[in-house]
């Protein structure tokens, strides 16, 4: 009859930490990957809005009124539950004030 081997409880307990530790790794860097990804939305939306708004005044010698404009004859759209788009028209010959604002907070940014 064949004996069992039984494993050494310290081994076990070493392969427990080891497995906590990796899991801990993997899902710090999800996190640290998640909020890379968020920031380089923000970023390419920043580009897209300005891209559209000079676009704009390019062609057609006046400033976009407003983002529902841009939007609608540029192509610009953006993700309304992760950014806001503060826009303030000044004049038509003047370039607009605009800030992209993410709405997400804490550990999801």
């Amino acid at each position: 009859m064949k004996r069992r081997r039984t494993v050494p409880p310290f081994l076990l307990i070493i392969s427990l930490f080891v497995a906590a530790a990796v899991l801990y790794g993997a899902v710090r860097y999800s996190a640290v990957l998640q909020e890379r990804t968020y920031a380089q939305r923000e970023l390419v939306l920043t580009r897209a809005l300005d891209r559209a708004v000079t676009n704009c005044y390019a062609l057609e010698g006046s400033y976009p009124p407003d983002i529902a404009y841009l939007e609608t004859h540029y192509g610009l759209s953006y993700d309304r539950d992760s950014f806001y788009i503060d826009y303030r028209p000044i004049a038509s010959n003047l370039r607009p004030d605009y800030n992209v604002i993410p709405l997400k907070e804490g550990k999801e940014r």
